[in-house]
């Protein structure tokens, strides 16, 4: 199993990557870790994972979370207000308590036990995906939102 890691490290992230990057050295797993970095490819390299894990604390709309829908692949990610949205309350994920590595572990485990449920959840998902996020729909979805922002700007 290889941990990849894709996106630029925000500022509150580097004393968490330099506890995984000792952790790593501990295992003897250093060559297991992949920091990527910001990539314009991130689809690309979606395809390569066996399973696609985001445990938030916090986050806005979870753009890396709706592309792994898109690609099929299998996700596991925190139990949070936003990714309970996107993935209609977990029916499209695995959801881990928040901040609970052993419970993360367990979904992670589960998701890769399991991988004739886990794939017919993610393609399931991919399919809630591609309607859901649709270009369309987003479109309407902000023409929607700006039709309200200026029918109550006048207010």
């Amino acid at each position: 199993m290889v941990l990849m890691t894709v996106g630029s490290e925000r500022d509150d992230e580097a004393a968490l990557k330099s506890k995984l990057d000792m952790l790593a050295v501990r295992l003897g797993v250093t060559d297991r870790i992949i920091y990527t970095g910001s990539r314009d490819d991130v689809l690309d390299i979606l395809f390569a994972f066996d399973v696609f894990a985001m445990p938030s604390i916090t986050e806005g709309f979870g753009l890396a979370l709706a592309e792994a829908l898109f690609a099929e692949i299998p996700v596991v990610v925190s139990d949070i207000a936003v990714f309970r949205d996107v993935t209609r309350e977990g029916k499209y994920a695995l959801l881990s308590r928040i901040g609970d590595s052993e419970d993360l572990a367990k979904k992670l485990q589960h998701a890769l036990s399991y991988p004739d449920e886990i794939k017919k959840i993610a393609h399931q998902a991919r399919d809630f995906a591609r309607h859901a996020y649709s270009r369309q729909k987003m479109i309407e979805s902000y023409e929607k939102l700006y039709a309200e922002d200026f029918s109550t700007a006048g207010r």
